[in-house]
């Protein structure tokens, strides 16, 4: 186990010296991405003090749960709201209004679309209200970018380089003089700011840049020379945070050369650009080569502390990572519904490939992939508007998996496609090609990637022994740990894994024990006390089956059997839409991959009645016999699906107290040309458009459903199932009123669907 160190002390990592090595230490180094300096040691962090990260930790061989248990809530009611009232407009905004296709063909944003994200204010997400911008969160900010990620990245990219990173510096470490002089011209998009740190000598091994920036005599402004390559917006922007060597004298007189931060504008002369690059995808950004010549820079443009260049770089790019998950998440969701629809409407062999195991299982792990994403970006984005002061290792490895996952989804998805996939018109090879960058930018995974990935140990000792293969490897390796690739890789690996688990089992949790998702198979299996779960985090997610040979991964009898148990889900799969119920497919796929829960076997539904439901199309239920989901069980599926033949199949599953599960189906002529659809009033919000029920507790008055593109979780007042109905007539409300009211349930906010909005596409 690794030895604790106090704050300011700083431990040897020379051979097997008597203080053991510091993991930590080398964490920083690696994760950072750039933090190597040139002669091969270690640069000087400052003292390690004790950390909360729960990434940090595991390097020590210690559990420390606090930031991801419980999954973090951070947004209040009012900010949920104005979340919304963006979302919204936004996400209508890019349906309607830009045309990726276009964009790649012009190779720069439409101009229409650049107006209209002008006015949308999406050049300033994240600068203060004060200073002309929208002021959000970290976490609503990461809403945001997940929109963008769903519809073009080549936008996103624009739009990220130029906040995330160009003018983040001025946010972070600028004075307020600077942000006033700066921010509001950025926050309209008016000016554009771009990131320069990567030089021709220098991609990832930050620290051996070349560009020199040089006091003047008179001490008023910097002579700044040198050239950055790749630079996003470098061919558009006005505004650079660029990075270069200054001499500093030491106190022993020695003059030395560190990296300092300047704010550089175009208009100062000398700043040049070359011509756009050429490249594999996101073709609408502009990449280009940024160079300066001789450019006299106001020693008051100076960002940051003189020297400290390096930190500001490294805290813009770890601020800058979450967003790259979170926008990545909403790619991953929109493939994912293409591949979702294409397999229910495409027939081979007489069946729809929706039916056929293999698609089955690639949708499964699709949704899974993309399930974890979306968990790490939102509790990194919490991590941070909570203060949290060391989140950088969970923000890398939020962009290694974001990163790899989407890559993984969308080339998953062609498959799922087939021909159609690999063709224009499906928009999917448009998507792949612009997702390859990903792994590479803003630190390439490879490098991002640290230490060696634990095999060969038992499950419940991984964590523990994580910590001491750590050790072991600093003793036997000391600072050439750092060549040692082939292991840091897999231990890299291992915490990626691990780190994903928690944030899984977190969400599911919080949920669970809140009621904003009851009714699903998993949660009604899952056990809700925290204590238990934070303590079978140590043995759940299987290293030693995930990581060493994809054989090892092949499961035994007892999990395929609870694979099989999950089947009745798989029609459901492959429905439009219905992301939620790919969400708990790949909780059971991902955990019994990894023979994680010893659930035990999930007993078939057995038909429980078949009955006659023609009378309920395109009226209200007034029933004389009420169906088993308006019982005390909680109903686990309500699912809607029109039939060749025009008729609706209904079933409705219901979960009991004992565990048992109930179910009841039947057929109905359909009543018009749309599927049934749930009408319900609540807190929040309500789409308009036809969708499918996946969950509902009527007891508790809370229900997850999905649109054709989207899900989300909301708290509920009553529930009542129609067809799609002309103008309802105030007796056929009253009346369901008092079925309802007969059922103890509250019906004084019911409000008409017509004023209920559509929710978040998340």
């Amino acid at each position: 186990m690794a030895a604790s160190t106090r704050a300011g002390q700083r431990p040897s990592v020379e051979g097997c010296g008597s203080q053991a090595p510091q993991p930590i230490l080398l964490i920083i180094v690696w994760f950072s991405g750039v933090m190597v300096a040139p002669e091969g040691h270690i640069r000087d962090l400052g003292p390690i003090v004790e950390s909360t990260s729960f990434v940090m930790n595991l390097f020590n061989g210690k559990l420390v749960p606090d930031n991801v248990f419980p999954f973090p809530s951070v947004l209040s009611m009012e900010q949920m709201q104005f979340l919304q009232a963006l979302v919204d407009p936004c996400t209508r905004f890019f349906k309607e209004v830009n045309d990726p296709v276009e964009n790649e063909k012009l190779e720069s944003i439409e101009k229409t679309t650049l107006a209209g994200l002008k006015e949308m204010g999406a050049f300033g997400l994240q600068v203060p209200e004060e200073l002309g911008g929208v002021g959000l969160t970290n976490t609503q900010y990461a809403r945001m970018v997940e929109v963008v990620g769903v519809h073009d990245l080549g936008v996103g990219i624009s739009l990220g380089a130029h906040q995330s990173i160009g003018f983040k510096g001025i946010l972070l470490f600028g004075t307020q003089s600077q942000k006033e002089k700066y921010l509001p011209k950025l926050a309209s998009g008016e000016t554009i700011a771009a990131f320069c740190l990567t030089e021709p000598s220098s991609g990832s091994d930050a620290a051996s840049i070349k560009t020199l920036a040089e006091l003047s005599e008179c001490g008023k402004f910097y002579t700044l020379n040198g050239g950055k390559i790749w630079i996003s917006n470098g061919g558009i922007a006005e505004i650079f945070t660029v990075f270069a060597k200054t001499p500093i004298k030491q106190p022993t007189g020695e003059v030395k050369d560190k990296i300092s931060a300047f704010i550089v504008e175009r208009a100062f002369g000398g700043v040049t650009s070359g011509p756009p690059e050429k490249k594999m995808g996101i073709k609408c950004s502009n990449t280009a080569e940024v160079h300066f010549d001789n450019v006299k820079v106001p020693a008051e443009n100076l960002l940051g502390e003189l020297g400290k260049g390096f930190l500001v770089a490294m805290n813009i790019l770890n601020n800058g990572r979450f967003g790259m998950a979170s926008a990545l998440a909403g790619t991953m969701r929109g493939v994912i519904v293409k591949a979702v629809d294409h397999a229910a409407n495409r027939k081979q062999f007489g069946d729809k490939i929706s039916n056929y195991g293999a698609i089955q299982e690639k949708v499964a792990r699709m949704a899974m992939l993309h399930y974890v994403t979306e968990s790490m970006a939102y509790v990194v984005s919490a991590n941070m508007d909570m203060k949290v002061p060391d989140y950088m290792l969970e923000a890398a490895i939020s962009k290694i998996f974001a990163s790899e996952a989407a890559w993984h989804v969308t080339d998953e998805c062609i498959q799922v496609l087939g021909g159609m996939g690999y063709m224009q018109e499906a928009g999917v090879e448009r998507v792949l090609r612009d997702l390859r960058i990903f792994r590479i930018f803003e630190g390439t995974n490879d490098i991002l990637r640290l230490f060696v990935a634990l095999t060969g140990v038992e499950v419940t000792r991984a964590i523990d022994l994580f910590g001491e293969a750590i050790e072991s490897l600093l003793l036997k390796y000391g600072e050439k740990v750092i060549d040692e690739q082939f292991h840091l890789k897999r231990v890299a690996d291992a915490a990626i894994d691990i780190y994903g688990m928690a944030v899984v089992i977190s969400r599911y949790v919080r949920l669970a024990e809140e009621s904003e998702c009851l009714g699903t198979v998993f949660l009604a299996w899952l056990p809700t006390d925290p204590p238990r779960l934070r303590k079978a985090l140590v043995g759940t997610w299987c290293l030693c089956r995930r990581v060493p040979t994809p054989v090892a991964c092949l499961p035994q009898r007892p999990v395929q059997s609870e694979w099989r148990s999950g089947s009745h889900l798989h029609p459901q799969v492959t429905m439009p839409g219905t992301l939620a119920q790919l969400s708990v497919l790949f909780s059971l796929l991902h955990i019994t991959e990894g023979q994680t829960f010893s659930w035990g076997p999930c007993p078939d539904p057995p038909v429980q009645e078949n009955f006659d439901v023609t009378k309920y199309v395109g009226k209200w239920y007034e029933i004389e016999k009420l169906p088993a989901s308006f019982e005390k069980g909680i109903c686990i599926q309500a699912n809607y699906s029109l039939k060749e033949n025009g008729k609706i199949k209904v079933i409705n599953q219901e979960l009991l107290s004992d565990g048992r599960i109930n179910q009841i189906e039947g057929e109905a002529v359909q009543a018009d040309d749309e599927l049934a659809k749930l009408g319900v009033s609540f807190y929040w919000f309500m789409p308009s458009s036809p969708y499918w029920v996946l969950s509902t507790d009527y007891e508790n008055y809370s229900m997850v459903y999905s649109c054709t593109t989207f899900i989300w979780l909301f708290h509920v007042e009553y529930a009542w199932i129609l067809s799609r109905t002309p103008q309802l007539q105030p007796e056929t409300v009253e009346r369901l009123k008092n079925l309802l009211r007969s059922y103890k349930i509250d019906t004084e906010k019911m409000r008409p669907t017509d004023q209920i909005n559509c929710p978040p596409e998340m």
